[in-house]
């Protein structure tokens, strides 16, 4: 480290900690939430930083300000997490510092954490997400990704896993590589997994039946079955998808309430719910369809009189009705 890096570092080292311990040095007015605790809290945080044990120094002043929130303790978590190489999170906090009115920034710390600032943007690439359709869960190298409140996604210089989820749609997949300092739009545009079962009728026209009879159950018989039997194949992949989404969803619900800054617990609620009933629904779409291929199937090869399996929709249902000519 040349020797103009390693005083530019002290020197944010010794600001912060003469500027808390002068908060400490003399009475000041009582401010609600500042008690002992916090006070002790923040001079063995100080501590830590100035032996650069910023992990420590950090926990410290999370725990501080968790106690009583304001621009000073996010200044101090925000200087700690960039000495770990941790750029969203410091450049989070050092954003924050800023615009907090709770103990406010004097014009010294303010003007050394914009200075800061603009070096941690330099590791931060900021990308504006476009998420179709809007149920759309984007996770970052395994981890639910945390969007800003303009929608926007930070991430670290480096190489990151992307992937976004939707109950009904194909999974999208994407690496990217974050230069640092860049600004871009990222889309994602999910299709949705398709479904459906065409079969032809007696006039070989597409029907919502399966028919056959004298002069059609050559045309009509096992490949009216196979085309129900594809439905169900593809009725149960889509349950089984719904059941992982809802697994993921659940797991997220999980981990959210581990953590005090969730605010997203009711949409994660609503995919989870919406997960489990397209898991239901498809599920009970694929036993239907594999119970009238084995009926077409089954009528088709044990006798030559006609038969006919018309099929129609209904309120939440597939009605279907075997009819047979002799």
């Amino acid at each position: 480290m040349s020797s103009q890096k390693f005083c530019a570092r002290m020197a944010l080292a010794l600001s912060l900690a003469a500027v808390t311990n002068q908060a400490f040095a003399a009475p000041a007015p009582a401010v609600p939430g500042e008690t002992a605790q916090y006070r002790a809290l923040l001079e063995e945080a100080v501590s830590e930083y100035d032996a650069r044990r910023y992990e420590e120094a950090r926990a410290l002043f999370r725990r501080a300000h968790d106690i009583s929130p304001n621009a000073r303790t996010l200044r101090g978590i925000g200087m700690a997490s960039f000495e770990l190489r941790e750029y969203v999170e410091a450049l989070r906090s050092l954003e924050g510092a800023l615009v907090d009115k709770r103990r406010p920034l004097t014009a010294t710390q303010r003007q050394q954490v914009e200075a800061l600032l603009e070096r941690t943007r330099a590791f931060v690439g900021r990308f504006f997400v476009k998420l179709t359709p809007k149920e759309t869960v984007l996770r970052i190298d395994g981890a639910p990704g945390m969007l800003e409140n303009d929608g926007s996604l930070f991430l670290s210089f480096g190489r990151h896993s992307l992937v976004a989820d939707a109950p009904g749609y194909a999974s999208e997949n994407r690496e990217i590589n974050v230069i640092g300092g860049e600004r871009q739009e990222l889309a994602f545009q999910l299709h949705a997994l398709a479904i459906s079962a065409p079969v032809k009728s007696g006039s070989g026209s597409p029907d919502t039946g399966v028919a056959s009879g004298p002069g059609a159950g050559a045309d009509t018989g096992s490949s009216g079955a196979g085309w129900w039997y594809a439905g169900a194949g593809a009725g149960a992949a889509l349950a089984v998808a719904g059941l992982i989404v809802w697994n993921i969803q659940k797991n997220e619900i999980t981990a959210c309430g581990k953590r005090s800054d969730c605010d997203n617990q009711d949409k994660l609620n609503t995919r989870r719910r919406i997960a489990l009933g397209t898991a239901i629904g498809a599920g009970s779409a694929a036993v239907i369809a594999a119970i009238i291929g084995t009926v077409v199937l089954v009528r088709n090869s044990k006798s030559e009189s006609g038969t006919a399996i018309a099929c129609g929709p209904a309120p939440g249902a597939v009605n279907c009705e075997l009819k047979i000519s002799f």
